[in-house]
């Protein structure tokens, strides 16, 4: 016996019947997202094209990205240069845009903690410490590792918060060597800390 085919349901649209209302919104907000997206890709291609091609292939960008950029580099032509920023941007969505898009922000933010070399992850993680929780992630540090200088921990970490861009990684660094010598000094002398704290008060105190 023969199956009956199945049918779509018709499109109010083409008998001139109202589009149900959840329709409407579902495609509205495609439409918005689609347009979000592209302006964002547009803006990532912007930035990229200020950056070098060592951080190109940094970030993850593929071999056809990165031609794609350069090129876009060589046109003089406005509308040429346009033109060619849609094929930067197609290379760019077949990638992990956004989390190149991340990368690049916490770069420019200071948050280069995956590039800084010969840092352990301990330091790395109480200088994020620092940054973000300010007097309350310092006052938790001086405790426990009996800081002696807390005026001067202070100062760094505002040298960070105050730094332009192009000032704020060697600050950072500065923080990151300060917070290392603490940590290095309490190693050596361990009666300087407190001797109590268990592994799982350790893991504690360094949650944010």
């Amino acid at each position: 016996m023969a199956t009956k085919a199945h049918h779509p349901p018709p499109d109010p649209r083409r008998f001139g019947e109202a589009e149900p209302e959840e329709f409407a919104r579902s495609r509205t907000s495609l439409k918005k997202e689609r347009v979000n997206n592209e302006r964002a890709l547009t803006e990532l291609g912007d930035e990229l094209l200020k950056q070098s091609p060592a951080l190109w292939a940094q970030l993850g960008l593929s071999e056809a990205a990165c031609e794609a950029l350069a090129t876009t580099r060589l046109i003089k032509s406005f509308a040429a240069k346009n033109r060619h920023l849609r094929l930067v941007r197609a290379r760019l969505r077949d990638l992990d845009w956004m989390s190149i898009r991340a990368q690049l922000d916490q770069r420019r933010a200071g948050y280069m903690e995956s590039r800084l070399a010969d840092a352990d992850e301990l330091v790395r993680t109480w200088t994020e410490q620092l940054l973000v929780q300010n007097d309350e992630g310092l006052a938790r540090f001086v405790e426990l590792y009996a800081a002696p200088n807390r005026g001067r921990l202070r100062q760094l970490v505002r040298n960070v918060q105050q730094a332009g861009e192009s000032k704020r990684h060697k600050a950072r660094l500065s923080l990151m060597n300060a917070v290392s010598e603490v940590i290095a000094q309490a190693a050596a002398d361990p009666t300087a800390t407190d001797q109590g704290l268990s592994d799982e008060t350790n893991d504690q105190a360094l949650l944010p």
